[in-house]
């Protein structure tokens, strides 16, 4: 009986983390637009604001953030933040709308709730890894020497908006149940502008803690979600 309800965990969690795969695939075109924008602003901080290679490839995939950076530098950053909690919005209303069947009779609700974390985190991951790649190569970047530095960075920065994308999720249930946007919009705002001061360079000496507050939050939202979905989907299919 365990082998099969074993077998039946890794069915469900690889259909909806191909379910959520394919909703990333739908937005290829938007991400195309974005890293033509992104491939301009790498050209306008080497040539017109003089960086060096590093400095840009900070600068582009929003991990150097300060206050003191002009507004299109600040543009970008916000950006990164924007498609995060984008992702994880769509992600959830996917389920919500169309694989309730999933979500209330196919799946135990904490098995769905840790599976769609676990395939969310993994969708995170694949933009973010792509755009490292892409970045590393065009930027010419000698990755044989710096590999440790640019994983280290990548899991960093991962990880934190990952944490924004579960604060994002706590949103979501609210926005949804009370059906306030206004309050839900300003509260994403805030966590958008969040992220303005923080630099994630700074922040790899801090890893460990990131991983400790993500799986706090993880928890968090669980027992939030397990006390609040039916009234969220009531919301939803209405």
């Amino acid at each position: 009986m365990k082998n099969i309800c074993d077998r039946c965990d890794k069915i469900m969690l690889k259909y909806i983390i191909d379910s959520d795969f394919q909703g990333v695939l739908k937005l290829k075109k938007k991400f195309l637009f974005f890293t033509i924008l992104m491939i301009a602003f790498a050209f306008y901080n080497l040539k017109i604001l003089g960086l060096d290679i590093v400095e840009t490839f900070h600068n582009i995939l929003g991990l150097n953030a300060d206050w003191d950076k002009n507004i299109l530098i600040i543009i970008v950053l916000l950006s990164h933040v924007f498609i995060a909690i984008y992702l994880e919005f769509l992600l959830l209303d996917k389920d919500f709308k169309w694989n309730t069947e999933l979500l209330f009779l196919r799946v135990d609700l904490k098995k769905w709730y840790f599976f769609k974390s676990i395939s969310t985190i993994l969708m995170t991951s694949f933009i973010k890894i792509i755009q490292f790649l892409l970045f590393i190569i065009l930027l010419q970047i000698p990755i044989k020497t710096i590999w440790l530095y640019c994983l280290k960075l990548l899991v960093t920065d991962i990880i934190y908006l990952y944490i924004i994308q579960q604060i994002a999720f706590t949103f979501y249930v609210l926005i949804s149940i009370k059906r306030n946007y206004y309050i839900g919009l300003l509260l994403l705002f805030i966590c958008m502008f969040f992220r303005i001061p923080i630099n994630i360079v700074n922040l790899m000496n801090y890893l460990k803690i990131f991983i400790i507050i993500t799986i706090i939050l993880i928890v968090i939202n669980y027992i939030i979600f397990q006390k609040t979905y039916i009234s969220c989907f009531e919301r939803k299919v209405k």
